[in-house]
């Protein structure tokens, strides 16, 4: 009996984590709080500033209200300036005039002629413009930082605290390591509502497996021997033992991980634009500014110029370039994985939006890789029952590495065993299984062969069958002891999902294309424009350069090495996860999904996004002209500059937040055979939707166990 124990050991370096998700919150709610407090502060400062201008008061009265003014000043200060400062110092080590050094010059300003009025004693005081210009640099950071930290903790695992992981040793016994110290090959053993530590392929026991954690399909799937489970997976009813298909942190969600971080450091087009934009509108504004001052103080006074000045430099609203353009762009990505897509480049959603041809490969894209026996007849006077064949079957094709065996393949007890084993080049397997101490000659094949141990019997009973489906790869007999017993059509299952998700690709105004090497009819019958059939990989990479030069842009979806000519003339490149690994590092977007309508969802959320993000910047130049002029002529006063930003900040920042699109519909995967075993209850007829979280998984797990002992 093995047992299990644990045991401490040097592991070597992690990769770097970022924060738990509920350190993110307490640090977003502790930020929340200093907002609140710091508006609260700044509505009363601007009533208590109200007061002191527009009344005569008593020196000693008026030195109380400066001092709660500045007060006010300290306190909002010490509640958000610390951002404020971090981010200047950022933007200026980059060497570039950012959104903070627009606000840092409204902030001089205000203090600037406020102090000039406390020293002289006479002028207004506009303390509480500089507590204004704080709450509103302060609610963007927040939205943009939000934005950013849902999407990286969204695409990070939320397990993280899962540091070790309980693997078995060659002698039988259960060690717990830590994930660092796993090895490829490693078996490690999974209990019923835990989360999947390692990407592997199960070798013992079978289970209900909820991959929402990277797939994001929130459906249920029933998991068995040689299934591929990523990690962040939750088993849910039974217990699981995985073999490591690479060692420690080397995970599919650590990859996405870098990406993500890759992405972060990497701003697409529209961010570049809006960056640049705000590289120039600083030292615009303040030469209007200047501008201003010196034609007022002319005409006027120096007092009226600095007031005027001020107006100007409160009025420009860079909201719209320093934080509602990447809270846009953030917030499509982190859409982007809701759907099942981890994006690998930064500049995506332009590019996407701009998409009206998608092309894809059939087999292993649209179609399951895994051969499936889809149907069986069996000769009515024959002595064998239909469950006596499949086993006969299966004992045969245990035995070859042909990529069809694996239809026959069956996990339950086979009475049947294999004693003799024959390839037939190009045409099947001759063999001779035993059971209950006899022998019987099994040929299982395309086509039967005349000899002395295959005889062809019943053949008019073969050409009166139903010819196959249009489905199948290849049909096959199989004949026991010289006789034809049965026909069995190995088929190649397209998912559920393509006809709907062609269907509304077409309604968005997006062309269809299937480029499979495949030649049969089968490619024709699939529900796209176009379809081509018999291609090689530079035909499909002509097919894609010859749209490319009639003014097209294309997306290609594949999913092998024999892809990737056609994936480099593309636009947009989309490769399968299950497809080749080195096709990950050059793809621009991967697929963990299976839901064929995603494709539609992301073009649409490409283009509300692109067209969100054109809006508001051409709002933010129309209103900050105007703005700009109006204050410059001297019709603005400061304290309503300073309002007027606080509105349109508001707006362009809430503006770049979707409120919502309906939720993406997904249909997993479907890798079961259509011959389910008789031993087993039917498979439901609906799939039923349900959400697990860690904390109630175990719960779960009882229950099933619960209600598997009644």
């Amino acid at each position: 009996m093995s047992c299990c124990h644990s045991t401490t050991v040097q592991s070597p370096e992690k990769p770097q984590a970022l924060p738990s998700a509920d350190a993110a919150n307490r640090q977003f709610l502790l930020r929340v709080i200093h907002l609140v407090s710091a508006a609260f502060i700044a509505g009363n400062s601007m009533l208590f500033a109200l007061t002191f201008n527009l009344s005569t008061m008593e020196p000693a009265t008026r030195h109380w209200f400066l001092f709660g003014l500045l007060l006010s000043v300290v306190l909002v200060a010490s509640l958000l300036a610390p951002p404020f400062i971090t981010g200047l110092k950022s933007s200026w080590k980059q060497r570039r005039l950012g959104v903070e050094s627009l606000f840092l010059l409204g902030i001089s300003g205000a203090i600037g002629i406020s102090l000039k009025a406390v020293f002289t004693d006479q002028g207004p005081v506009y303390f509480e413009v500089v507590n204004i210009l704080l709450v509103i640099y302060s609610f963007g950071t927040l939205v943009k930082h939000r934005t950013q930290q849902h999407i990286i903790h969204a695409s990070h695992s939320p397990f993280d605290h899962l540091s070790t992981c309980v693997i078995e040793n060659p002698s039988g016994e259960c060690l717990r390591v830590p994930i660092s110290q796993v090895q490829k090959k490693d078996r490690v053993r999974l209990a019923a509502g835990e989360i999947v530590p390692v990407d592997g392929f199960i070798v013992l026991g079978e289970a209900f497996v909820s991959e929402s954690g990277m797939t994001g399909e929130p459906y249920i799937q029933p998991k068995a021997k040689g299934d591929f489970l990523y990690a962040t997976s939750l088993v849910l009813d039974a217990p699981l033992v995985l073999e490591a298909s690479h060692s420690g942190y080397v995970r599919e969600i650590d990859a996405i991980q870098r990406i993500i971080e890759k992405i972060r450091q990497t701003p697409g087009h529209w961010q570049s634009a809006a960056e640049r934009i705000a590289s120039w509108f600083t030292p615009f504004v303040c030469a209007v500014a200047i501008f201003t001052f010196l034609i007022w103080t002319t005409i006027d006074s120096v007092s009226a110029g600095l007031f005027t000045a001020l107006a100007v430099l409160l009025v420009a609203c860079p909201c719209a370039f320093g934080f509602a353009t990447p809270i846009a762009v953030w917030q499509a990505n982190s859409k982007m994985f809701e759907f099942g897509m981890a994006p690998q480049r930064g500049d995506l959603i332009e590019r996407l939006a701009e998409i009206d041809t998608i092309a894809f490969d059939k087999t292993g894209t649209l179609t399951v890789v895994e051969p499936m026996l889809s149907a069986v007849d069996v000769w009515p006077d024959c002595q064998w029952l239909r469950e006596e064949l499949l086993q006969i079957a299966a004992a045969v094709e245990v035995q070859s590495h042909h990529p069809l065996a694996a239809a026959f393949h069956r996990d339950d007890t086979n009475r049947f065993t294999c004693e003799s084993f024959t390839a037939i080049p190009a045409v099947g397997i001759q063999a001779v299984v035993r059971c209950d101490n006899q022998r019987h000659e099994v040929f299982l094949g395309r086509v039967l062969r005349d000899s002395d141990s295959i005889k062809v019997k019943h053949s008019a009973w073969l050409q009166k069958l139903p010819a196959a489906d249009e489905s199948s790869v290849f049909v096959l007999v199989m004949s026991v002891d010289g006789e034809i017993t049965a026909r069995f059509q190995v088929a190649e299952n397209t998912f559920d999902s393509v006809p709907g998700g062609m269907a509304l690709l077409k309604e968005a105004g997006v062309q269809t294309l299937i480029l499979s090497g495949d030649s049969s009819p089968r490619v024709h019958g699939l529900p796209a424009d176009i379809t081509m059939g018999a291609m090689s990989p530079q035909d499909k990479a002509e097919q894609i350069r010859q749209l490319n030069q009639e003014g097209a842009h294309v997306l290609f979806v594949g999913d092998g090495i024999n892809d990737a000519l056609a994936m480099a003339e593309s636009d947009i490149a989309v490769t399968v996860a299950e497809g080749s690994e080195i096709l990950h590092e050059t793809a621009d977007l991967v697929w963990y999904g299976a839901d064929l309508r995603v494709f539609s969802q992301l073009i649409d959320l490409s283009r509300r996004t692109i067209k969100r993000l054109s809006t508001t910047l051409k709002f933010a130049l129309v209103y900050n002209t105007i703005g700009v002029l109006v204050a410059a002529s001297g019709y603005l006063h400061p304290v309503f500059a300073a309002v007027l930003m606080l509105g349109s900040s508001l707006f362009v920042v809430i503006r770049s937040v979707e409120p919502g699109s309906p939720a993406s519909v997904r249909i997993p995967r479907e890798k079961d055979a259509p011959l389910p075993k008789p031993e087993l209850a039917p498979a439901p007829e609906t799939l039923v939707q349900i959400s697990f979280s860690p904390c109630c998984s175990q719960a779960l797990s009882n229950q099933s166990r619960q209600a598997s002992d009644t």
